[in-house]
């Protein structure tokens, strides 16, 4: 029954983490200019283009270390679905954070591969 239960809770975290996703990449940088005021809003869409997007990048892919094949496909998967927001929200300068996006997710598989690795070598 546990083993069940942890099986269905793996399946999950996929659409856990793009929606996740949704909210960071879509939702934020549209609501924060209209709801912060003034400079506010575009600190915050800029400290969410910078930070927030990275760190969601780094954390998702290191939580799918278990997810076997879908954790060397989830850093591009991450970096296509950044792409829209490209033409809904910046400009052509913001062409450079999807592949930022691959590559910090990619590290951090490669990272996780290898703590995964050392755990089970202990």
């Amino acid at each position: 029954m546990d083993n069940l239960i942890v099986k269905k809770n793996k399946q999950k975290i996929p659409m856990k983490i793009f929606t996740i996703g949704i909210i960071l990449f879509y939702l934020i940088p549209y609501a924060a200019p209209k709801i912060l005021p003034n400079d506010a809003g575009l600190i915050f869409f800029i400290t969410s283009l910078l930070i927030f997007n990275s760190l969601y990048s780094v954390l998702s892919c290191f939580s799918a270390i278990n997810m076997g094949i879908l954790k060397w496909i989830m850093p591009l998967c991450i970096g296509i679905f950044f792409i829209p927001s490209i033409f809904l929200f910046y400009n052509e300068s913001a062409w450079i954070y999807p592949i930022i996006y691959v590559v910090l997710g990619y590290i951090s598989v490669l990272i996780s591969s290898v703590i995964k690795k050392q755990k089970f070598l202990m």
